[in-house]
């Protein structure tokens, strides 16, 4: 890791969105701390360029699962997803540079996927409604002459069916 000052952005991004009011009324204050003491911990090994001990990746894995089990039960705000794209940012380049984690690496691509097939889902479910009403006005709105143009196709299929039925016979 040649330049520590690319986390900057991140862990202060991370900070804010684990200061803003708004998280609180999603997560509790001891599952904040939780993420708190994680984004630190990441914090001070880059600083120094230690190795993180079994017991720091133990809590890096906690506070991925975590996140994954929040993502899972509550619906995925705004600031949420914030705090998810952040925390995984942080979490994969610190991994890169320096945990070198298989089971870390493989928590933050099922978290990564998990919020945006979620996300995808919702944008689907709002495409869907919106088609839905739609349909629904253009049924209601039916002229009459898309009466005579069903009445016309109808006559001119029941027409071909008796050439079909006649040409059979002969």
């Amino acid at each position: 890791m040649k330049n520590k000052n690319i986390y900057k952005p991140n862990i202060k991004k991370l900070k804010e969105i684990l200061s803003n009011f708004q998280i609180y009324g999603i997560l509790e204050q001891q599952n904040l701390n939780l993420l708190k003491k994680t984004v630190g911990i990441i914090e001070i090994k880059l600083k120094r360029k230690e190795k993180t001990t079994e017991e720091e990746i133990s809590q890096i894995k906690k506070a991925l699962n975590f996140l994954l089990q929040t993502a899972i039960e509550k619906p995925i705000t705004p600031i949420l997803k914030d705090l998810i794209d952040e925390f995984i940012i942080f979490i994969a380049n610190w991994n890169e540079n320096l945990g070198k984690e298989i089971e870390i690496r493989q928590k933050i691509y099922t978290l990564r996927r998990f919020v945006d097939y979620h996300l995808s889902v919702i944008d689907a479910i709002q495409i869907l409604k919106t088609l839905a009403k739609k349909t629904e006005e253009i049924q209601r709105f039916s002229p009459p002459a898309f009466e005579l143009s069903r009445h016309y196709l109808n006559s001119l299929q029941e027409l071909g069916n008796n050439k079909k039925q006649k040409r059979r016979r002969k």
